[in-house]
């Protein structure tokens, strides 16, 4: 049969299974079922039908993987009518002519239009239970979340209770993650931090006041007082809590041992003198006074007053017995000097006696008329003079009487000094309770009344002052129990000049403020929405779309809730009024553009000429974009098909919120990302990466302004770098001091034998004594930068030198790692720098830093011609290094082994390494074993190994699923050779795009590879012979080790390649043309 004829089946036979698919559904949604011909060909137009017995099965698989080669070749452009395949046999069976073609078309219409009528009463039935589901969906949820707010308020208040921050740490974490409103968090963190520091503050207090009572003095109060105090800090928890408490406890303890051993010494010292005051004995109670002074006996006891008055007494009694003795023998003596005398008796010195006597007596009554004089003037010190003037003229009763009376004027003053210094301090502290107690104590020492004015009248102010905060306090009591907002307002505000925040009174009206203006708050919200469903409910009597439009967003807004009754018959009404409305809009739109674009015609029309050109071009372009504009072309389309254009805009709504959506999202995990690697960042010093970061704005205030500081810091050293380049600073903090004074003088030295540097012309000095170093400023920062680089080495290899020696164990600092105390004297040196500048320059000079850099790298000192030598041995192969097996380094290459195995620079710098895996050999990426799951794929993948085969005359033998090996069919030359282990990479690489390799590294010859840094990551130029990689020209390694290269700057790139580089990481490689 002819294609066109087999054509023309098909398309009938189509058409006839739509028709029946068509009467199946009519049939399904309508409820009815009507009789299907058996017969499995379509009717055609001259009622005939056919059976295709001999067609093509339908593929169960997926499409089979076109071969590589064949997608590099050009298809025949080929039209797929004549790529078909004709019927092999068709049977023609005569059948009784249905209706006609109208009729059918007329039936297949009105069956179509009852599916549809009754598909959409099914997607609106659908939709309204759907949404049903979602507002009881909506409500359970809420209800859920109201009563976890409720459990994690009822827990933070627990926690507050108990004073508990790691119940309430808990506590506010779980607020957090049910969505408690961050102020409620606050005001209960804040509630908490106040209790915790009035907890702190009392634990202070009581270690402090236990502290104190071991400090007292130890007498018989000590013990219990100081147990109480121990008792409170350990109910009040310091013991355990505060940082002293330990100490404390230990000191209580080791106090209270010794105090209760003291106690027992007491308890002896009080028997002892119980025994001397019944024996009444002057040596007895002395010595029992004395051992229990030693004891700790406090003198104001009992028992030590008692026996005290009691020796007092005894010893007076004493002294009058002997004085009594003494002038009863006076008495006795002057009687019988005057009977004597009368008696007419000779008696040799009476009379000078008795003079001496009388002389006595009256100097005796002089001393006590001037101490009696000074006890009348009050004055300590006249009374003391008066005592020594009478010390040996009065008898000892009358001195002692006159020392104690002094000695009681003298405790007195003191005793009103120390009421006076109270006083003061009384009056700086501003306490009212103490300076009433100083004054009390003043007043009854006998203080000056000038002398307490000024406490008399602070204590007036601070009364006046207690008065009016406690009438402030009682205001804002009065407005607290009214709960009157505004009342309470002006109370609080009243009273903030005068009461402290910490109040609690004040504490407690701010928080009942707040609760008022809170309740206001929802008051006024509640009476918003009844004035919003009034104003919609009103609306949607009126029957107008734009005041209903207007109602529904200010309730919204005022949040009235989506499933209440005036939203639901807002949005009912809405819904009723959608048609005409559109109608309507759809129609003021149109009429409005095409009477503009009657009006833009009507202006073109009259500007003629070429002088209106542009006008004429300014109102085409207004006139195209007015016919363009996507409200008039939708408002169009809907006048002609309003389902179909409503249809569209759904679609294009879904779409930009679906848009919208992934948008969020994407930010959301943009988000999640950012601090990790924003940390990944900082610790990479990638300023690049930081500055993506800020872009994308992303990052968290905190973060931003450490990623802002870091980047900051970032510039200050560049700038530090750039102008101090110049300038090093040499450490010896490990030298002594007299050492440390040679060593400006081993620097000149070592610059000159190492450099060929000449002080004054290449290089100064200044020495910074304080911070151990010496400051050196050179002709240029190259100069700088190469001494750094190759100092230390050089010293280290002539470490038998003295100067040397120093140096080798000095440590260099740069520009931004400067020594405070050198700071001071930088602005010196950068004068020394600027002014070397201005020198000639000295050609030998350069040329020794040369040779000293390739000195330090063990190179000898001709480094052009090493250099020179380094460039043939990495450039060049021969075809003997090709021969040789791939495990020996080629015998020509000259690569050091201080360099080997490291990567040395970016750019296009070379990648040093090695490996001894067999380049024949091409391991097939983890990704092959999608051959196992597809055998199209693997049965192409075959054919082109033997395609491959035929072109090179070499096999490639696919084992397993592991990897390819490359065998040579004859002789095959190696130009060849590497030719097809290309073109067998190439291959790999489109079936297998993204494959694993292991970098080959050796020390003695490295990696042999050429690598540029690209947007996708490095690109590799060129692949070595020896040691030999998986890789090939054109390849892009995206990952080293786990680690992405794409998507980093140059810099970056290379700094995470180096730090991976070793011998067997594993690389990630793409083909470019993948990428």
């Amino acid at each position: 049969m002819k294609a066109l004829q087999a054509k023309r089946l098909q398309s009938k036979a189509q058409e006839s299974l739509e028709v029946v698919r068509a009467e199946e559904a009519e049939g399904a949604g309508g409820g009815t079922s009507e009789a299907i011909p058996e017969s499995s060909g379509g009717a055609g137009t001259n009622g005939t039908s056919h059976h295709a017995d001999d067609a093509p099965p339908k593929s169960s698989g997926a499409a089979r993987v076109q071969s590589f080669y064949k997608s590099l070749a050009t298809l025949d452009d080929e039209s797929p009518y004549l790529k078909q395949r004709p019927t092999e046999k068709a049977t023609w069976v005569p059948t009784v002519k249905a209706a006609s073609q109208g009729g059918r078309k007329r039936q297949q219409k009105e069956r179509s239009k009852g599916v549809e009528q009754a598909k959409s009463t099914e997607d609106l039935e659908e939709q309204r239970k759907r949404e049903e589901a979602q507002r009881l969906l909506e409500q359970q949820l809420r209800e859920e979340q109201e009563k976890k707010l409720a459990d994690a308020r009822e827990l933070i208040v627990a926690a507050l209770e108990r004073h508990d921050s790691q119940a309430f740490s808990s506590a506010v974490a779980n607020a957090k993650e049910v969505g408690l409103p961050a102020a409620e968090v606050k005001e209960a963190e804040q509630q908490l931090n106040l209790a915790l520091q009035r907890r702190l503050q009392k634990r202070n207090d009581a270690l402090c006041a236990l502290q104190a009572m071991l400090e007292a003095p130890k007498d018989e109060r000590f013990g219990p007082a100081v147990r109480n105090a121990f008792e409170e800090a350990q109910a009040e928890g310091a013991i355990e809590h505060l940082l002293g408490g330990a100490a404390a406890e230990l000191a209580t303890r080791k106090a209270l041992q010794e105090w209760e051993l003291a106690e027992q010494q007491r308890e002896d010292s009080r028997m002892a003198l119980q025994f001397a005051l019944r024996q009444s004995q002057v040596e007895t109670l002395q010595v029992a006074l004395s051992e229990a002074k030693k004891a700790g006996l406090a003198d104001d006891c009992g028992l030590m007053a008692e026996a005290a008055t009691l020796l007092q007494a005894l010893l007076e009694k004493e002294k009058k017995e002997a004085e009594a003795k003494q002038k009863l023998q006076k008495a006795l003596a002057e009687q019988a000097v005057l009977l004597c005398k009368e008696l007419h008796l000779p008696l040799r010195g009476a009379d000078e006696t008795l003079r001496k006597w009388r002389i006595e007596a009256a100097e005796k009554q002089a001393a006590e008329q001037r101490l009696q004089a000074a006890f009348e003037a009050e004055d300590p010190c006249e009374v003391r003079e008066a005592i020594a003037h009478a010390r040996s003229k009065l008898e000892s009763t009358v001195l002692q009487a006159a020392e104690d009376k002094v000695a009681a004027m003298e405790a007195l003053a003191k005793r009103r000094e120390m009421a006076y210094a109270e006083l003061c301090l009384a009056c700086n502290a501003r306490d009212t309770r103490r300076l009433q107690t100083g004054l009390d104590a003043a007043k009854k020492v006998g203080l000056p009344a000038e002398r307490l004015q000024d406490a008399e009248d602070a204590l007036q102010e601070l009364q006046d002052q207690e008065a009016i905060r406690q009438r402030l306090c009682e205001m804002v009591n009065q407005a607290i129990q009214q709960r009157e907002l505004s009342g309470l307002k002006q109370a609080l505000l009243e009273a903030q000049s005068e009461l402290l925040g910490e109040e609690p009174v004040m504490q407690k009206a701010e928080q009942i403020c707040v609760e008022l203006e809170e309740e206001a708050r929802r008051q006024a919200e509640a009476a918003l929405r009844r004035r919003s469903a009034e104003a919609l409910v009103a609306a949607v009597d009126a029957g107008d779309w734009d005041r209903i439009q207007q109602a529904l967003e200010e309730g919204l807004a005022a949040g009235l809730a989506e499933e209440g009754a005036p939203v639901r018959a807002a949005q009912a009404k809405l819904e009723s009024l959608r048609e005409a409305h559109e109608q309507q809009e759809a129609q003021l739109i149109v009429q409005e553009t095409q009477a503009r674009l009657e009006e833009l015609c009507a202006v073109e029309g009259r500007l003629s000429g070429p002088s209106h050109k542009k006008e004429r071009s300014a109102i085409g372009k207004e006139i195209m974009k007015l016919r363009d504009s996507e409200a008039y072309i939708s408002a169009r389309n809907f006048l002609k098909n309003p389902q179909q254009e409503r249809q569209r805009r759904e679609e294009q709504r879904l779409e930009i919120e679906k848009r919208a959506a992934e948008e969020k999202e994407r930010r959301r995990r943009r988000a999640e990302q950012a601090p990790q690697e924003l940390a990944m960042a900082l610790e990479a010093g990638d300023e690049d990466a930081l500055r993506a970061l800020l872009v994308e704005a992303e990052l968290a205030s905190s973060d931003a302004q450490a990623a802002e500081g870091f980047l900051a810091e970032c510039e200050e050293k560049r700038r530090r770098a750039e102008r101090d380049g110049a300038l090093l600073e040499f450490c010896f903090a490990n030298l002594d001091r007299r050492a440390f004074f040679q060593a400006s003088v081993t620097l000149v030295a070592f610059f000159t034998d190492q450099y060929l540097m000449h002080e004054g012309s290449d290089f100064k000095l200044k020495v910074v004594n304080a911070a151990h170093s010496v400051l050196v400023a050179f002709r240029s920062k190259e100069y700088a930068e190469a001494v750094k680089a190759t100092a230390v080495a050089l010293a280290q290899q002539s470490i038998s030198l003295a100067e040397s020696a120093v140096v080798a164990e000095a440590s260099i600092r740069g520009a931004v790692d400067f020594s405070s105390q050198a700071e001071e004297l930088l602005v010196s040196v950068r004068q020394d720098a600027e002014a070397l500048k201005s020198r000639p320059a000295r050609p030998e000079c350069d040329e020794a830093i040369q040779a000293a850099a390739a000195r330090s790298r063990g190179e000898g000192r001709q480094l052009s011609r090493k250099a020179s030598a380094l460039l043939r041995a990495t450039s060049t192969t021969t075809a003997e290094d090709s021969r040789r097996p791939r495990d020996t380094p080629p015998s020509g290459a000259t690569r050091t082994s201080e360099r080997g195995g490291l990567y040395t620079g970016k750019g296009k710098g070379k990648v040093f390494g090695s490996s001894s895996a067999d380049p024949d050999v091409f391991k097939i990426p983890k990704s092959s074993a999608v051959l196992q799951k597809d055998p199209g794929k693997a049965k192409t993948f075959q054919e082109d190994l033997r395609t491959f085969a035929r072109n090179f005359h070499m096999s490639a033998e696919l084992v397993g699923f592991d990897y390819v090996q490359l065998k040579p069919i004859g002789f095959v030359h190696q130009e060849t050779k590497q030719k097809a282990r290309t073109e067998l990479q190439r291959l790999l690489q489109y079936y297998f795009p993204l494959r694993e390799t292991c970098l080959r590294v050796r020390p003695e010859s490295g990696a042999g590879i050429d690598l540029v840094p690209s947007e996708q990551g490095f690109l590799v130029e060129n692949v070595e012979d020896f040691p030999g990689q998986d890789l090939c020209v054109g390849d892009v390694i995206l990952q080293i080790d786990g680690h992405n290269l794409w998507g980093l700057s140059d810099e970056a790139m290379e700094q995470t390649f180096g730090k991976h580089f070793r011998d067997g990481a594993k690389l990630t490689v793409k083909p470019v043309e993948k990428v």
